[in-house]
């Protein structure tokens, strides 16, 4: 399974190793199947306060719904909420954690969350670094006879011929 690690913005640069692992948070991709068969678990487990808010309100409408002749529309609607949150729910927790102040920092494909973490903190001691001697080179710039033209109208540089004025 691939797994999005989430890191605090000062990740790697205090040079405290020891802490690290405490300080990640492995997200799996793909849809929360738990999300579909307990969505108000799922949600506290994940401390997702606001979408438990919104789940418990679309539950109490159905449960309104039920003494009324819509009760069968009430039954069917029911299991929408998990279906959402078993869709979209990895992505509310990723946007959780990124208000919290963590950023993306890696993919990672494990067997666990906690072998994820393990495998990233492996990688990143043995990625290589480049030699300060060694430095990207700046992007090329684009000489401004070539953003000119020549002047003819035969010159086209896109899709549209340029208009006579």
């Amino acid at each position: 399974m691939i797994y999005t690690i989430f890191g605090p913005s000062d990740f790697g640069s205090n040079g405290q190793e020891t802490s690290a692992f405490d300080s990640l948070v492995a997200v799996p991709e793909g849809p929360a199947t738990w999300a579909l068969l307990a969505p108000p678990i799922w949600l506290i487990a994940h401390r997702l306060w606001w979408p438990l808010a919104y789940c418990l309100l679309f539950w109490a409408f159905c449960a309104t719904l039920l003494t009324t002749p819509f009760a069968v529309i009430a039954i069917f609607i029911n299991g929408l909420p998990g279906l959402y949150f078993m869709l979209e729910g990895r992505e509310l927790y990723r946007r959780k954690l990124e208000n919290e102040g963590m950023i993306m920092i890696g993919l990672i494909d494990a067997a666990s969350e906690p072998a994820a973490i393990g495998r990233f903190l492996d990688d990143q001691q043995h990625q290589p670094t480049l030699p300060s001697s060694q430095t990207v080179p700046a992007p090329a710039k684009a000489s401004p006879q070539l953003l000119r033209g020549s002047g003819d109208s035969t010159d086209v540089f896109g899709l549209f011929t340029p208009r006579e004025t």
